[in-house]
């Protein structure tokens, strides 16, 4: 099927062509002028000259007929009857004298003041005027067209860049004519207005394609940047006519720009307002154009005011255009594919909440979506509405990885460069919202969703800056670390802070400055979360009133403009909990030292307390020793025993000093130390001593026991008689007269 532009390149052929023969035929006049002058003295011979050359003329204007003929065609498709008018005219005017001087012969031409190749000059020169003047509508027409269908981005052309180098192909034929029209002043006027207007549509329609290859394919550049000319007036000696044809193809740029760049700040409601009413000034010059961008301006409002009531619900936009007052709250467009996008929109953009509601919204596609997604080629619009059921209303982790599994295998590097860049930035989304709904589980570790995010990152191109990842993990992660500190004693907190003071300090400050970044690109980058492929953002328009133009292109489609002011105000949500998370991991830092001391100072009184216990029981088990030993020295008579007997005692004391420090340092500590292992041979060294001494002096030691025996039986029957005898004299009867008796005398007695 023919292109727009291969329809232009045709009227450019075909201008090229009137234009060459217009020089030729104005060639031919002044030859046929030299004769006249030439052969004034014979006045029959110059007669029949004449005649002879007329005759000649007319059959050869005769022959071009056909083309005429096409012309008038072309003519009759253009918006301007006033052309047409007066080309026709022209026409008419040339015939009635190539007839009249047919029929009348030399008294016609006799009777004519003007002379004959002179008029026939200035009717070329009309009628070239006339033609080419309806080429420049209508070329600009075809290029109005050609931007509002979008037709650089279909598969007609194998890429942007060959649309680009067909319209240098163009601007150079225009141009290379030059060295036609010299030799005619009077039609190198006519080119120059021909060459000016065309060449700057052209030119302008070049840096539009330029423009979205470097923002718009995978060979995008962030330092491409637009200077927009605001001067509509680029052609000042143009006519007013054709100034406004002009005019409208500019509106035509400016509307196709908006599409793509619309933000949701409130001068870009007067911006759209103003770009109407500049539309609405100039719909009758190219009715079906101006009837497209009026489609699209209204969509693209509608789009604002919806953005708007996305952060003020109650909102009710009213807005005035001169003395004609608009309101947002009301969608008026018939048209069935932008009907369906407003539908999308709201059960998109959270004016819809309801799970029931938006199941039934979706019900035809989760019918076409069981039957497996390898089976399917389900387009971006329906996996858009799987991906917002599951992340949103019906939440499930892997429906999402499905989605996400199958955009990544799936092969796209046979689709046009813009419709790759819009599948990568669709993976992209799909991946957000999967990273998105596993952030909803609070359960995680933070490797393993350290792990997760890794997984989610590596799998992203970088088409698009989009900062949605970094957001959402520091997030989490501060969040976490946050709530830890809060749930933990004071004796944890140093321990917290060494498991998590290199994560705060170093990966998420890391992150924190990439998440800057990104947040900085995206606040001056068409920072879309989602664009449709070419065929599906594609309205036809063709049952309205202007059916030459079926199609036309809303590159965003239903998406509606991120809320800028939303960006830094995230940002510095996340950025302020990464100060206070890291606050007080540099605070709990700094007290660390601080508390390791007063750990020291607490462990150094246990220890004095521990040391002043054994200061006593030692010094107890001392006294304890000496007092039980100065009794038993009396039993002692040889230097032997006495050495025997201090190192029974001895080595009981020893054994009674380790028992206290096992019990007051512990025994797995007592038992490590050497000290404590040398006070133990000691003791065993003690009783082997002891051992290998009685065993010596066993014999002394048994006469010792039996010497003692004795002498304590001896002792024990002398105190008894002792007691026996003060036991009878206790028992001596009293005389008569015994209480007559003093106490004095009564101890007499006694003794």
């Amino acid at each position: 099927m023919e292109t727009y532009i291969d329809k232009v390149t045709n009227k450019v052929t075909e201008y090229q062509a009137k234009l060459t023969k217009a020089l030729t035929d104005i060639g031919l006049d002044s030859e046929a002028a030299m004769e006249e002058e030439n052969s004034s003295t014979d006045g029959a011979e110059s007669t029949n000259s004449s005649s002879t050359n007329r005759e000649e003329k007319q059959l050869e204007d005769n022959s071009h007929a056909p083309d005429n003929q096409k012309l008038v065609d072309q003519l009759d498709q253009s918006d301007d009857f006033f052309t047409l008018m007066l080309y026709n005219e022209t026409i008419s005017n040339e015939n009635t004298i190539f007839d009249s001087t047919t029929e009348t012969g030399t008294a016609e031409v006799i009777s004519n003041p003007i002379p004959q190749s002179t008029q026939n000059s200035a009717d070329i020169l009309g009628a070239f005027s006339s033609f080419s003047d309806s080429s420049i509508r209508e070329i600009i027409k075809l290029l109005s067209y050609s931007l509002l269908s979008g037709e650089f981005l279909s598969i007609k052309f194998l890429s942007i860049k060959a649309v680009d180098e067909k319209l240098s192909t163009l601007i150079k034929q225009i141009q290379e004519l030059v060295t036609i029209v010299q030799l005619s002043p009077e039609l190198s006027k006519e080119w120059l207005s021909f060459s000016d207007a065309i060449v700057y549509c052209l030119e302008e329609y070049q840096k539009f394609v330029n423009y979205l290859v470097a923002n718009f394919t995978k060979n995008r550049s962030d330092d491409y940047f637009i200077i927009e000319d605001e001067s509509i007036d680029a052609i000042p000696h143009l006519s007013d006519d054709l100034q406004n044809v002009i005019r409208i193809f500019t509106l035509t740029l400016k509307v196709s720009r908006k599409d793509l760049l619309i933000n949701s700040d409130r001068s870009e409601l007067q911006s759209l307002t103003l770009l109407k009413k500049q539309v609405d000034k100039l719909s009758s010059i190219q009715k079906t154009v101006a009837h497209a961008l009026d489609i699209k301006l209204k969509f693209l409002i509608h789009k604002w005011g919806q953005r708007y009531k996305c952060e003020n619900q109650n909102s009710s936009v009213r807005y005035r255009i001169d003395n004609t007052e608009e309101s947002l709250d009301h969608f008026n467009i018939k048209i069935p594919t932008l009907k369906d996008w407003n539908d999308k929109i709201h059960h998109h953009y959270d004016f819809c909440k309801d799970k029931k509601q938006y199941t039934h919204y979706i019900h035809d596609i989760l019918d076409e979506k069981r039957k497996g997604y390898d089976k399917i080629n389900l387009s971006l619009l329906k996996l858009h509405g799987l991906i917002k059921y599951y992340k949103d209303f019906s939440k499930s982790e892997p429906e999402l990885k499905k989605i996400v599994d199958y955009l990544l295998q799936k092969d796209y590097s046979e689709e046009h460069d813009y419709d790759q860049y819009c599948i990568e930035i669709f993976r992209n989304y799909a991946i957000n919202n999967y990273f998105s709904l596993v952030s909803e589980n609070k359960t995680l570790e933070l490797d393993e969703y350290q792990k997760i995010y890794q997984d989610c990152k590596s799998k992203l191109n970088h088409l698009s800056e989009n900062y949605f990842l970094e957001k959402k993990y520091l997030d989490y992660v501060l969040e976490k670390i946050d709530a830890e500190f809060a749930q933990s004693s004071k004796e944890d907190k140093i321990s917290l802070h060494e498991k998590y003071v290199n994560k705060v300090d170093q990966e998420c400050s890391q992150i924190l400055k990439e998440y800057y970044e990104k947040k900085e690109w995206a606040k001056t980058h068409d920072n879309y979360i989602v664009i449709l492929p070419y065929e599906e953002s594609l309205v036809d328009i063709s049952s309205e009133k202007y059916p030459d133009l079926p199609k036309i292109l809303f590159f965003t489609s239903f998406v509606l403009p991120y809320y800028k002011d939303s960006i830094d105000y995230h940002y510095s949500e996340t950025r302020q909990r990464f100060r206070e998370v890291k606050s007080l991991t540099s605070v709990v830092g700094s007290l660390k030292s601080d508390l390791q001391k007063l750990e020291n100072l607490n462990k150094d009184f246990d220890r004095k307390d521990l040391k002043s216990i054994e200061t006593i029981t030692l010094f107890t088990a001392v006294i304890t020793f000496i007092l039980s030993s100065i009794p038993a020295f009396k039993f002692v008579e040889t230097v032997q025993q006495a050495a025997l007997f201090m190192l029974s005692m001895s080595a009981s004391l020893g054994i009674f000093i380790l028992l206290i420090f096992s019990f007051t340092r512990g025994l797995s500590k007592f038992l490590t130390k050497p000290r404590s292992w040398l006070g133990a041979l000691i003791i065993i060294l003690i009783f082997t001593v002891i051992f290998f001494v009685l065993k010596v002096t066993s014999g002394s030691l048994i006469d010792f026991e039996k010497t003692t025996k004795k002498d304590t039986i001896n002792s024990s029957i002398q105190n008894q008689n002792e007691l026996d005898s003060i036991k009878r004299n206790s028992e001596i009867p009293p005389s008569k007269n015994h209480k007559n008796l003093t106490p004095e005398r009564n101890k007499t007695q006694l003794k």
